[in-house]
């Protein structure tokens, strides 16, 4: 009977095997008894996009549209499920074998997580594939515009400013870089009485003037360095002269300009010595000028480079040009003064009065009389009887002056 069954134990294999299965199933349940399986839910897994070069080499830029976050499901041991987290997963979509026309790439889960490769895990995805708009890409060339808001103190103003880079590139699909129209940099400038140098951020802005998310969009600067210079303000007086020699009787009655002092900024060493912004007469010239004539100034020509004009415009400066007319007026020679007289000498002229001619502008030639006439003789030098002839000193009265040169009879005797 023992060689019997031992000939049993040594020969049938389909009584090892059944013995095996029975095993197997015993270790099942005890292991489902001891550590149960079970399901856990994970979410907030970043999806890694790997291989992005192989699109890029050929020109074309993608952009996840659903899918970069996703949850999954894990089905094993309990033992194993409470000892993992989100963490533990590590979820990739491999561009290596994309279509520029596919749209959706698959996702794979895995396990990071030591020791645990090994024990039977099952993950699923709830999001299979991440959605993908894939498109050309393109480089494009942007000038940087730099915005200033608030007001420096008052009494100070802002210089001409300067930023570096002046323009920046912009790499991106068509469509995302097609609304962009502006890069801007923002200063705030409020309070401000020193120069200012400082690094800001850029920008981009679509035609709403809406900012434009820059996920999509790669720059070669995201800031630029800024100078802006604060000046100090100054008003000062423009002062006008001519140059040239009008048509024969004509004279300047006038100069009429529309500005006649302007507020300028620089700093305080350039600012000391301007006391005033002179016009120069070459500026202004009235060669043979019978009318009156109107010139267009620049006045930031006639400033210091180092100083600058606000609200720059044009200075319109009128001439007035009037005819010189004349009159003549009868001076009595008891109207006119001896000067230095001898008290050894008496003075007599030889004639009642003296005809004098005076030129000026019409409007001054109508308000003078002869009581306005000062007019003098020098006789210091002659103390002999006789008569002589004296130079007479005409003075001019107002704009009005004499005409020529004039002389008068003195008989002078001796007490």
């Amino acid at each position: 009977m023992k060689q019997f069954f031992g000939k049993l134990l040594k020969n049938n294999n389909g009584l090892k095997l059944l013995s095996f299965i029975l095993a197997f199933i015993i270790w099942i349940t005890i292991i489902n008894v001891i550590d149960p399986s079970d399901t856990t839910v994970f979410t907030g897994i970043n999806v890694n996009v790997l291989n992005t070069e192989v699109l890029t080499e050929q020109g074309y830029i993608h952009e996840i549209v659903e899918g970069n976050v996703i949850s999954i499901t894990v089905t094993g041991p309990k033992t194993v499920l409470d000892s993992l987290s989100a963490s533990d997963f590590y979820a990739t979509a491999d561009l290596a074998a994309i279509n520029p026309t596919d749209t959706y790439v698959p996702i794979t889960v895995v396990c990071t997580k030591s020791g645990v490769a090994s024990a039977g895990l099952k993950i699923t995805p709830r999001t299979e594939r991440i959605k993908v708009s894939i498109s050309n890409r393109e480089t494009r060339t942007v000038d940087v515009e730099l915005k200033l808001v608030g007001e420096p103190e008052s009494g100070y103003t802002v210089g001409d400013t300067s930023i570096s880079p002046t323009s920046i590139k912009l790499t991106g699909a068509s469509e995302t870089l097609d609304q962009v129209v502006s890069a801007v940099a923002e200063y705030d400038v409020e309070g401000a009485t020193m120069d200012i140098a400082d690094t800001i951020s850029i920008h981009l802005y679509d035609e709403d003037g809406m900012e434009i998310n820059t996920s999509g969009i790669t720059l070669s600067r995201d800031a630029i360095r800024v100078k802006i210079p604060i000046l100090i303000l100054k008003t000062v007086p423009v002062n006008f002269v001519t140059s040239g020699a009008l048509k024969e009787g004509y004279r300047v009655s006038s100069i009429e300009s529309t500005i006649n002092e302007v507020t300028v900024a620089g700093t305080v060493t350039s600012l000391s010595s301007l006391s005033s912004v002179d016009v120069p007469a070459d500026a202004i010239d009235v060669t043979d000028l019978d009318a009156d004539t109107t010139y267009s100034i620049r006045l930031s020509h006639y400033l210091p480079s180092s100083v600058k004009i606000l609200s720059e415009v044009l200075a319109e400066v009128t001439v007035h040009v009037e005819e010189v007319t004349e009159v003549v007026l009868e001076l009595p020679t008891t109207n006119i003064t001896i000067e230095n007289a001898s008290k050894d000498c008496s003075y007599a002229f030889t004639r009642d009065s003296i005809s004098i001619t005076f030129k000026g502008l019409k409007e001054d030639i109508d308000n003078i009389s002869v009581n306005n006439i000062k007019a003098s003789v020098d006789v210091q030098s002659v103390s002999t009887n006789g008569t002589r002839t004296f130079t007479l000193d005409v003075e001019n009265i107002g704009e009005c002056t004499p005409v020529g040169e004039y002389a008068v009879g003195v008989t002078v005797t001796r007490r």
